[in-house]
C-alpha cells in the first residue's frame, strides 16, 4: 500500500472511530444493546397493515444496521407475540399496550418520535414522510451515519452497537415543504435530507409549475378564441401571452383541465396554478378595475385562483408572487386552500435580506411583509446560485441560514431553493447539504455542519478549502459588490474577483491539491471545487482582452493559458457540459471555441 492510500485509510479511519465511539461507548444500566458479535435478539416490528413510509422505514433501517454490524434483523409485524427486545416502527398496536401516550395527529405530514421504553425502541412519525425520516435521524444521530452527497456515505462500522436510553426526542418542522433542486432523482438523498418531492405520481404534489399556457396552450385557443387571453392597452389588442383572469370561460376551461390532470395524479393534494414568464398581464374593461382597487395586478389574478381553488376544496392550489405580482392586494386574501409562492429573485445575495438596504432586497422584504398580513400560507421560490455563471465563484454562504430563519419569522412555511440541479456549480455539494439541514431546522449548528462536511469531502485539504471559502466571503463583502443571480462578472473582476485576489486563491487550491495529490477522491474534489476560481480567471480575462486591457507579460498570458487547460480537462473528467441557461444553453463546447477564437 502506498503512503498516500494510507493516510487517506487513516484518515477515514478516523472519522469512522469518532463516530464508533459514539456508538459503542454507552455503559450503565441505560444502555441498549442492539447487536453483539454480529447476533441479535432484536426485531423490527411493523403495524400489520403498514403504511408505505412505515415500510420503507423498516427496510432502511434494516439495510443500514446490516452495513454497520453485518447483522440481519428480521422485520415482523405487530401480530406477533411481544418481546422485550424490539424497535417499534410507526403506528404500532405496541404503542397502546405500552401506554406510551403519542399522538400521531402531531406530527403533520413529517414530524418524528425517537424514545426508548425500557429496551425497545421507538421510531415513528407523521403520515408522510415521518417514519422514514425518523430512521434517517436514528442513523445520523445515534449511529454516526452520514449520507454528504449521493455518493458519499458514511456507515461506521461495529460488530457491537450500543445505545444509551432516549427519553424523548420530538421534531416538528415549521418549514413544511422543503424543496432543493440538486440531484433531483436521487431519491434516498431526498428522503436522508429531508426534503420534499414533486411531480411524481406516488407523492403529494402533482404539478409544481403548470403555467397557464400549459392549461390553455395559446396555438389551440388563441385564433379562436382571442377573448381567453389579455388585453394590453398599449397595443390596444389581444396578446396571446396571459389569460384574461375574468373571462368566465377560461376559469371553466381551467377547471375542467385540471379535473383531468387530478386523475393522472390520484394521490395528489398540491397543486400551483401560475402566470406566464411575460409582463404582460390583462388590462380589459373588467380586470383592470380589480387591479386598480387592489393596487396590484394580483387584484384580477388572485381573484381568478380563489375561484379555482374554491371548486376543488379537497386540494391545495399554489400560485405565484413573481415579477408583475409580486406585490400584495390591499385586501383581497388567498382562500384557505390557496398557497402563495413568494420569489426572492429581486434580493441581493450577498448580504441578510433582513436588514440589506439593497434596492432589490427591499422590494422583496416589503412584499413578503406584505402577504404575511393577508396569510398564513406563504412558501418562497428562492435562489443560491449565479444562471448566468453556474461556475462563478458566489460566496453567499453566510447568507443562506439568516435568509431563511428571517423568511420562517415572516411566515413561511415552504421553501424552494432553486440551484443547478445535476450540473455541478460553485461549492453545490456543501450548499446543498447545509441548506437541507437549514431547512428542517433552522437553528441548527451550520458551523459544525460546515467544518464536518469539509474534512469529509475534502480530505487534509479541508483547511484550504475552509480558508477560501473565509477570504472570498471576507472580500466580498468588504468590496460591497452585489451578488446579483444574473449578474456577470464585471464589477467583481475590480472587486473581490481582482487579479491579486484569484492569485492569492489559485495559491490556496495548489496547496489543498498539494494535500491530497496522493488520493485519487479527495483530489477529484479538491479540483471541482477549484473550478470556479478557474473560471473567473478565464472570464475576467475575457472581460480585459474586449476592453483593450489584456494581461500583457508572456508569464501571465501563460498562466492564463494553463488555468483555461485545467478548467476544461477538470469538466471533461467530471461529464460537465453546461455552464449556464441563461440566454440559451451555455455549454463548455462553446465556450472552447469562443476561447481559442480570442487567443
Amino acid at each position: 500500500m502506498s503512503f498516500g492510500k494510507l493516510f487517506n485509510h487513516r484518515l477515514l479511519l478516523v472519522y469512522f472511530i469518532s463516530s464508533l465511539l459514539f456508538v459503542t461507548s454507552c455503559k450503565g444500566s441505560n444502555e441498549i444493546v442492539l447487536t453483539e458479535k454480529n447476533k441479535s435478539s432484536y426485531k423490527i416490528v411493523l403495524p400489520a397493515s403498514a403504511s408505505s413510509d412505515e415500510t420503507n422505514a423498516a427496510k432502511v433501517l434494516q439495510k443500514y444496521l446490516q452495513q454497520i454490524s453485518g447483522c440481519l434483523i428480521p422485520i415482523v409485524s405487530d401480530e406477533v407475540p411481544a418481546i422485550a427486545e424490539e424497535i417499534l416502527i410507526g403506528n404500532s398496536k405496541r404503542l397502546k399496550s405500552l401506554n406510551a401516550g403519542i399522538s400521531f395527529s402531531q406530527f403533520q405530514e413529517d414530524g418524528f418520535l425517537i424514545r426508548t421504553i425500557n429496551k425497545r425502541i421507538v421510531l415513528a412519525g407523521g403520515y408522510h414522510k415521518g417514519s422514514t425520516y425518523a430512521v434517517y435521524t436514528f442513523l445520523e444521530d445515534y449511529l454516526g451515519c452520514r449520507k454528504f452527497t449521493p455518493t458519499e456515505t458514511v456507515i461506521p462500522k461495529s460488530s457491537r452497537i450500543v445505545i444509551s436510553a432516549i427519553k424523548q426526542r420530538l421534531e416538528i418542522p415549521i418549514v413544511r415543504f422543503r424543496l432543493v433542486n440538486f440531484y433531483e432523482d436521487e431519491n434516498e438523498w431526498y428522503d436522508w435530507a429531508k426534503l420534499t418531492k414533486v411531480d411524481t405520481k406516488d407523492d403529494e404534489w402533482g404539478r409544481w409549475v403548470y403555467e397557464f399556457d400549459k392549461l390553455l396552450p395559446p396555438q389551440t385557443y388563441f385564433g379562436s378564441h382571442p377573448e381567453y387571453f389579455a388585453y394590453r392597452r398599449k397595443e390596444k389588442k389581444r396578446v396571446p401571452d396571459q389569460l384574461c383572469m375574468t373571462e368566465p370561460a377560461v376559469q371553466k376551461l381551467v377547471i375542467d383541465k385540471m379535473n383531468t390532470i387530478f386523475k393522472e395524479y390520484p394521490k395528489a393534494k398540491y397543486w400551483t396554478i401560475c402566470q406566464n414568464e411575460n409582463l404582460n398581464y390583462c388590462e380589459c374593461d373588467k380586470c383592470l378595475p380589480l387591479i386598480q382597487a387592489q393596487g396590484s395586478p394580483q387584484g384580477s389574478l388572485l381573484q381568478f385562483i380563489n375561484k379555482i381553488a374554491s371548486a376543488f376544496p379537497k386540494k391545495v392550489i399554489a400560485t405565484h408572487a413573481y415579477q408583475f405580482s409580486l406585490e400584495p392586494p390591499r385586501s383581497l386574501k388567498p382562500a384557505s386552500n390557496v398557497i402563495i409562492i413568494i420569489s426572492s429573485i429581486t434580493a441581493n445575495r450577498g448580504k441578510s435580506i433582513k436588514t440589506d438596504t439593497d434596492a432589490g432586497t427591499v422590494t422583496f422584504r416589503n412584499a413578503l411583509e406584505g402577504w404575511q398580513k393577508l396569510t398564513k400560507n406563504i412558501y418562497i421560490w428562492d435562489y443560491i446560485v449565479q444562471f448566468t455563471n453556474f461556475f462563478a465563484p458566489f460566496p453567499n454562504l453566510h447568507t443562506l441560514q439568516p435568509n431563511i430563519q428571517y423568511m420562517t419569522q415572516k411566515g413561511a412555511i415552504g421553501f424552494f431553493e432553486q440551484a443547478t440541479g445535476y450540473v455541478p456549480g460553485d461549492f453545490s455539494e456543501l450548499k446543498s447539504y447545509l441548506v437541507s439541514k437549514v431547512l428542517w431546522n433552522p437553528q441548527c449548528d451550520v458551523a459544525k455542519l460546515r467544518k464536518e462536511f469539509l474534512q469529509h469531502y475534502y480530505g487534509a485539504a479541508w483547511t484550504k478549502i475552509d480558508q477560501y471559502l473565509n477570504t472570498i466571503e471576507e472580500n466580498s463583502l468588504k468590496s460591497n459588490t452585489r451578488l446579483d443571480l444574473f449578474g456577470d462578472m464585471k464589477a467583481a473582476a475590480v472587486t473581490y474577483l481582482a487579479p491579486d485576489k484569484l492569485q492569492a486563491y489559485q495559491q490556496l487550491f495548489d496547496e489543498a491539491e498539494g494535500l491530497v495529490r496522493q488520493q485519487p477522491g479527495m483530489l477529484k474534489n479538491v479540483q471541482k471545487a477549484r473550478l470556479p476560481v478557474l473560471y473567473a480567471v478565464l472570464k475576467t480575462e475575457q472581460q480585459r482582452k474586449s476592453q483593450a486591457r489584456s494581461l500583457s507579460s508572456n508569464t501571465a498570458q501563460s498562466s492564463t493559458e494553463s488555468a483555461y487547460q485545467k478548467f476544461v480537462n477538470i469538466c471533461k473528467e467530471n461529464n460537465i457540459e453546461l455552464l449556464s441557461v441563461t440566454g440559451g444553453d451555455y455549454r463548455l463546447q462553446t465556450f472552447e471555441k469562443e476561447w481559442k477564437a480570442n487567443r
